[in-house]
C-alpha cells in the first residue's frame, strides 16, 4: 500500500499589509501597497493523524486518501477502447473487475507545501488640472509552491518516438515544416499499477502589469475614465482543477518545458467609460424619487490569449495497445 497520509493543510495564514502614501507636491502623490500572504511550511515528514473534516471535502485530498492502490481502496482506472478487456459504454463495474488494465494510485509528496502568494502595488498620481488626474500603477503577483500532478510510474529509459505529418498547404498553422516529432514512454516501473500520481507543490507563477489611467471630471454631471494595461503572466503549468489528475507534465525528463506564458495571459488591454450623474439635489419626496441616478457606458479592447499546441487521444494503431505505450 502506498503512503497516502495527507499533509496538514489547515494552518494559520496571516496577512501582512504595508501601505505608504507620500505627497511630493500639491498635485503629485505616491501610494505603495504590499500585502504578503504567507503560510507555515510543512515539515519534511507528515504527521500520522486523521486530517480535519474540512480538508476531506477537498477532492484532491480525498483522492490522495482513498485512491491508494490497495485491494481495499477505491479503484480508479484509465483504459483505451483497444485495451484488453475494455468494456463498452455504458458499463457498471462489478466487485471484481475483469479489466486487464492495472489500477491507478495517488499520494501526496512528502515535501508538499501550502501555496504562498505575494502581491505588490506602486502608484504615482499626478493632478494635471483641477478635474484631470493621471495615474501610473505597477502591479505584481507572485505565487510559489502551487500544486501539480506527476506520474512517477514511468520508466524513463523505455522511450519511443512518434512522427506526425502536418497537412497545411496554406501555411495557416504554427508549424511550417510539415512534420512534428514527439516522444512517448511504453513501460511501467511497477507493472502492478497504471499511473502512480505524486501530488507535488513545485510550480510557480508570476504576474506583472503596468497600468496608465486618465480620469476627467466634467462638471458635476459627467466623468470620463480611460485606461491602458500592459501585462505578462508566466507560470509552470500548475494544475487549476479541484480533483487529482493522472499526470500534468508534458515531458517528465525535462520539467523546464512547463515554464511559459499562462493560459490567461492577456498582454494588452485598453478600456474606457463615460458616466453621467444627476446634477440636482432635490429634497423631500421628489428627491427620494429623482436623486442619485447615473447612466454609464464602457468599452474594452484587448489582445487574444496565447496559442498552445497539443496532441490528444491515443496512438492510432492497433499494435500499440496499453501494454506497449503509456
Amino acid at each position: 500500500m502506498l503512503d497516502s497520509t495527507a499533509p496538514s493543510l489547515l494552518r494559520l495564514s496571516p496577512r501582512l499589509f504595508a501601505i505608504r502614501h507620500r505627497r511630493l507636491r500639491r498635485r503629485t502623490g505616491i501610494r505603495q501597497w504590499r500585502p504578503s500572504f504567507s503560510r507555515a511550511r510543512q515539515p519534511a515528514q507528515h504527521r500520522h493523524r486523521q486530517p480535519e473534516t474540512d480538508a476531506l471535502r477537498h477532492a484532491t485530498i480525498y483522492s490522495g486518501l482513498t485512491t491508494t492502490g490497495s485491494a481495499a481502496a477505491q479503484r480508479s482506472y484509465y483504459f483505451r477502447p483497444l485495451d484488453t478487456g475494455a468494456p463498452s459504454f455504458p458499463y457498471v463495474f462489478s466487485t471484481g473487475s475483469e479489466l486487464v488494465v492495472a489500477p491507478n494510485a495517488i499520494y501526496f509528496d512528502r515535501l508538499f507545501q501550502n501555496p504562498q502568494i505575494d502581491q505588490t502595488e506602486l502608484s504615482l498620481q499626478q493632478e494635471l488640472s483641477r478635474r484631470t488626474a493621471l495615474t501610473i500603477t505597477y502591479l505584481g503577483s507572485y505565487a510559489h509552491e502551487l500544486p501539480n500532478f506527476i506520474d512517477t510510474n514511468v520508466d524513463l529509459n523505455a522511450l519511443g518516438v512518434l512522427n506526425y505529418t502536418i497537412e497545411d498547404p496554406q501555411h495557416l498553422g504554427p508549424i511550417k515544416g510539415g512534420a512534428y516529432t514527439t516522444k512517448f514512454f511504453y513501460q511501467r516501473l511497477n507493472p502492478s499499477y497504471h499511473a502512480i500520481t505524486d501530488i507535488t507543490s513545485e510550480a510557480n507563477a508570476r504576474y506583472q502589469a503596468a497600468v496608465v489611467r486618465l480620469t476627467r471630471r466634467m462638471g458635476r454631471a459627467f466623468s470620463i475614465n480611460v485606461g491602458y494595461t500592459y501585462s505578462h503572466a508566466i507560470d509552470d503549468n500548475q494544475n487549476e482543477s479541484t480533483f487529482a489528475d493522472n499526470n500534468d507534465v508534458y515531458d517528465p525528463t525535462n520539467p523546464s518545458l512547463e515554464h511559459g506564458n499562462s493560459n490567461f495571459d492577456v498582454r494588452q488591454r485598453a478600456s474606457g467609460s463615460i458616466v453621467a450623474q444627476t446634477p440636482w439635489h432635490l429634497r423631500g419626496f421628489a428627491g427620494v424619487l429623482l436623486n442619485g441616478y447615473s447612466l454609464g457606458t464602457s468599452g474594452e479592447w484587448r489582445t487574444g490569449l496565447p496559442y498552445t499546441m497539443r496532441t490528444t487521444g491515443a496512438i492510432p494503431a492497433h499494435s500499440c495497445s496499453y501494454q506497449e505505450y503509456l
